[in-house]
């Protein structure tokens, strides 16, 4: 019978220093480079931020990343999956995965005392995982089927913004993040990128509510430690494109407009412009959008208009999503949305605006840094930006690379060259 003091029993003891400061320290511990907060918060956080999102995909494995992340905590050489979720379960803990474009992440929440059992059994995922072909074909592949059919069929947006990236950069961060049914990965490509993507090149450590002592020792003695060495993953150097994709859709579902403006290398400005714009979330809950433009224009028109700013690592993508219970409206929004971007690239931003767009960029930034992974995905805000930038950057955006992504009932939602 499984006891908490048997899981622990080998896990040796921790630094009982705390301290009320918060700070952030990077350091390196056996070959892994590893970003810490303690900030004496009763429940930590740990992750393995691994560079082997789906941009790292091989040509003839696409879809390859989704299945490896849907294989984190499954049967390895030391424990079997029902074992490892039962000793988490009786330690209290938390495990889960997620997968970005450039990040596959595994993630442990626990109480600070259970450290070692949850280092220990990260590393046991990444270094010792079995890959069997059975659990590929019973749990993961079914699993991924369901998460990308979920996706697909209950959100138009995510569908067009999916297309918009195929669009705007091709390959790379034009891949899909969830594999797509019909393009099943075989378990010796799994088993392939696994051993190419879990190496110490790959992955950063970032932890939270850690003594970096505590954290620098565990790994040093936890499978995290024998990691080989490896390469870093490559990916097809980022080019932009413009074009378009049109997706038709059953009547009845939300019409959806995603209109991306991708660029290479980081935009400093385009997170204060996506604040200007106005952005999904906004300052006033359940409220419309205030006065940003593109709130003003979503009531116009009666739909939902918003800005985003997706940063890469060398890359950015402006993009304004825009979604409608009819074509026609979806079309209405779409216009507006382009030009109140366009407005920003012919008239300077005044200084109220600037400093309300501003403020709201670093709440933002702010805010993400309550998430220990802030460190290494979220950029900061850079406030010397000027009105003048603004107007330039927008400007920039409204005559270079624009990709569009419509999905509904497209005879009736608008082409590019009706936009611009």
């Amino acid at each position: 019978m499984l006891s908490k003091s048997s899981i622990l029993r080998t896990s040796g003891g921790l630094s009982t220093k705390r301290t009320m400061a918060r700070f952030l320290s990077t350091t390196e511990a056996s070959g892994l480079k590893v970003s810490s907060i303690e900030d004496s918060r009763p429940v930590s956080e740990i992750s393995l931020v691994v560079r082997a999102g789906s941009r790292y995909e091989p040509k003839h494995a696409d879809g390859v990343a989704h299945y490896l992340e849907k294989f984190a905590y499954k049967n390895t050489q030391a424990r079997s999956g029902l074992r490892l979720t039962r000793e988490s379960e009786l330690l209290g803990g938390q495990l889960s995965s997620s997968l970005t474009r450039e990040n596959l992440i595994l993630t442990a929440k626990f109480l600070r005392e259970d450290l070692p059992y949850f280092v220990n059994a990260l590393g046991d995922v990444v270094e010792n995982t079995i890959y069997n072909k059975y659990e590929l074909d019973e749990e993961v592949a079914p699993l991924a089927k369901l998460e990308y059919e979920l996706a697909h069929s209950t959100s138009s947006a995510y569908v067009a913004l999916e297309a918009a990236h195929q669009v705007a950069f091709h390959t790379g961060l034009g891949n899909s993040i969830l594999s797509h049914p019909l393009n099943p990965v075989s378990i010796d490509a799994i088993k392939n990128y696994a051993r190419e993507a879990y190496a110490k090149a790959n992955i950063q450590i970032v932890a939270r509510g850690i003594d970096e002592s505590d954290l620098s020792a565990l790994i040093g003695s936890s499978k995290l430690s024998s990691l080989s060495a490896g390469s870093p993953l490559e990916t097809p150097s980022t080019s932009v494109h413009s074009g378009e994709a049109r997706i038709r859709a059953a009547p009845g579902n939300v019409n959806a407009v995603v209109i991306a403006f991708p660029t290479t290398g980081s935009s400093a400005a385009n997170s204060i412009l996506a604040q200007h714009l106005g952005t999904a979330v906004h300052s006033v809950k359940w409220s419309l959008g205030g006065s940003t433009p593109l709130g003003v224009a979503g009531r116009k028109t009666g739909t939902t208009i918003y800005a985003t700013n997706a940063a890469y690592s060398d890359a950015s993508l402006l993009y304004l999503t825009v979604e409608g219970p009819t074509a026609a409206a979806a079309k209405a929004g779409a216009i507006e949305a382009v030009n109140a971007l366009k407005a920003v690239a012919a008239t300077e931003l005044t200084s109220e605006q600037l400093t309300r767009a501003t403020a709201k960029a670093k709440f933002a930034n702010a805010e993400a840094l309550e998430s220990s992974l802030s460190t290494v995905i979220t950029p900061a805000v850079d406030t010397s930006i000027t009105a003048a930038t603004l107007k330039e950057t927008a400007a920039a955006l409204t005559s270079g690379k624009v990709a569009l992504a419509v999905v509904g009932q497209v005879t009736e939602l608008p082409y590019l060259d009706e936009l611009f």
